[in-house]
């Protein structure tokens, strides 16, 4: 029996690059797949773009009130009709192969109990014109097999769009976290590896863009949210892991030496 998968895609006003990220979604090597796709209120072109796309592998909720991404991710995830639920957010880009790589993986690994896998990625930061493109696997040495628990809690090494979840330990979590309106996959993550394990593999499979525009750095409310949204975090960690204390320390000492570097670089 061929695998059904469901790529689940929330969009925000991005006009720019819709376009080209719903194209490398349909664009798969691997052809049992559905697009279920949520405009959030878009105001700009974005609905007519996605419009143009006559392709009955799209399922499109199309709304003009902004609700949010948590909202829209759970909007979404309640269509979706595939045992694995793959993100692609707006602005990035699947590989073509994306959908068969982690299908590989996971058949291969099936004996595990497996609640998502990620993949490398590459992030492309767009700064007024001027790209520049980083190549971004999976830290902490190994790449292929088990993400441990100690290591996500002490960083988000993933990125979104090169996730795939198992839908039922999406179901089993309650569906994506809407307790905050930032770092919503960080907290799936951290709520899902409680029962389940999280796997990587090397191979790249996405491009994610870093752009100005980008929706959590516009969104006024998400960025007046943002010390609301770290702070719900770690009390859910305090509550929820042993040795939380000791693992946001390491989280912190982590984060200021990458905004050292960042500054560094600038």
């Amino acid at each position: 029996m061929i695998l059904k998968v469901s790529y689940l895609m929330t969009v925000y006003n991005d006009e720019r690059h819709i376009r080209e990220s719903i194209s490398s979604v349909l664009n798969q090597t691997y052809d049992n797949l559905e697009l279920v796709i949520v405009n959030d209120g878009s105001s700009d072109n974005s609905s007519e773009i996605i419009k143009k796309f006559h392709d009955k592998r799209i399922v499109l909720i199309n709304r003009e009130a902004n609700k949010g991404r948590s909202y829209s991710l759970n909007e979404g995830l309640k269509k979706c009709k595939g045992d694995l639920i793959f993100i692609n957010d707006s602005d990035d880009y699947s590989t073509p192969d994306r959908t068969d790589r982690i299908i590989k993986y996971y058949e291969k690994n099936k004996d595990s109990n497996i609640g998502a896998i990620c993949g490398s990625f590459l992030s492309i930061y767009d700064n007024i014109g001027k790209k520049s493109v980083f190549k971004q696997g999976l830290l902490f040495g190994k790449n292929n097999g088990k993400i441990f628990k100690h290591k996500l809690y002490i960083q988000n090494p993933i990125a979104h769009s090169s996730v795939a979840y198992t839908k039922k330990a999406l179901e089993e979590i309650g569906g994506f976290p809407t307790e905050v309106t930032s770092g919503i996959d960080y907290l799936a993550y951290l709520k899902i590896i409680q029962k389940y394990e999280i796997h990587g593999i090397s191979d790249f499979v996405c491009k994610r863009n870093i752009h100005s525009n980008n929706y959590f750095l516009v969104n006024e409310k998400i960025l007046k949210d943002m010390s609301k949204n770290e702070a719900t975090r770690r009390k859910w960690m305090r509550d929820n892991v042993k040795y939380a204390n000791v693992y946001l320390f390491f989280y912190d000492v982590m984060t200021l030496l990458y905004n050292a570097l960042k500054r560094k670089k600038k």
